[in-house]
């Protein structure tokens, strides 16, 4: 049904601009506005900012226990703000080569980096007439870092006038450090009543004791890029470009084992002796595809 209306539409265009036309007086000529001829320009640079959504995210793995309340957010490095340049170079009016690199200016931390909980009630450690110990605990992890990436591409378009679409396709890189942070909380509700359940007189305080893991590393990973774009041409030397960017590349691997205490905090009545019991110490892997829209401004020499 839409398509047929978008059809009528178009016919009713046409009509009123045909019926418009003939009722202009006979033998009057309707003047055109003649398109400009730009000269051909070889070489050229573009200076762009855009935004990129995830392409290909995951989720951070879960620990089977507790899983029930785990935080399931996926997550990826090439999602948010980028800016970046482009250097070209056209063989004719018809196809090009383009070398460009660019910075993820802001990196999406809602998703990127994300972050992932779970709260793991244990068995409650009591005696008869004794104090009662109840434990909870929290896991939480975070991926941060600075990314670049940089790519060569072939250029292809149709050499039109006023507006030039064009086709982009080639090879790809994105390049940085990534920091990770690992963070294990215990709190430690205390209680004077063995069965607080059955007691209608019960006071609690909550110790919290925390311990930071952190790690770095550096990576490198190359992959597939392209376009679809157009040129709006504006004047001999300037012109307005929008396209939409896509990248396609190999996922990072992270082992959150292989990270080190960084620093401790909070009370130590609470059982840090069994923190690294629940701690996740496998593995969750790192996305960096994208897509997103650019804008930008082209100078030809």
């Amino acid at each position: 049904m839409k398509a047929i209306r978008y059809f009528v539409a178009i016919l009713l265009f046409c009509g009123l601009g045909l019926g418009s036309e003939a009722a202009e007086r006979p033998g009057k000529k309707r003047e055109k506005k003649p398109v400009p001829e730009f000269p051909f320009k070889r070489f050229y640079v573009d200076a762009y900012a855009g935004y990129g959504w995830r392409l290909g995210a995951v989720k951070m793995n879960r620990d089977p226990v507790g899983s029930e309340a785990y935080l399931d957010r996926t997550y990826s490095m090439t999602e948010g703000l980028r800016v970046g340049l482009d250097f070209g170079y056209n063989f004719n009016r018809y196809l090009g080569l383009e070398v460009g690199g660019g910075y993820m200016a802001y990196v999406c931390t809602n998703n990127g980096g994300g972050y992932a909980g779970v709260d793991k009630p244990l068995d409650s450690l009591s005696m008869p007439g004794e104090i009662r110990y109840e434990h909870s605990y929290e896991e939480g992890r975070t991926i941060s870092g600075n990314v670049g990436f940089g790519s060569v591409q072939m250029v292809i378009r149709p050499g039109f006038k006023r507006v030039d679409p064009y086709v982009k396709a080639g090879l790809g890189f994105v390049a940085g450090r990534l920091k990770y942070e690992q963070s294990v909380k215990v709190i430690n509700v205390v209680s004077p009543d063995a069965n607080r359940h059955v007691s209608e007189h019960w006071s609690s305080i909550a110790h919290e004791y925390e311990e930071y893991y952190t790690g770095a590393d550096k990576f490198f990973k190359l992959g597939f890029v392209g376009a679809l774009g157009m040129d709006i041409h504006l004047s001999p030397l300037v012109s307005l470009m929008v396209e939409w960017q896509f990248s396609v590349y190999r996922m990072e691997e992270v082992s959150w084992g292989n990270l080190g205490l960084s620093r401790v905090t909070g009370k130590t009545e609470a059982p840090e002796s069994s923190i690294r019991k629940i701690r996740y110490t496998g593995r969750d892997w790192i996305p960096f595809g994208s897509h997103g829209l650019n804008f930008g401004i082209k100078f030809k020499f």
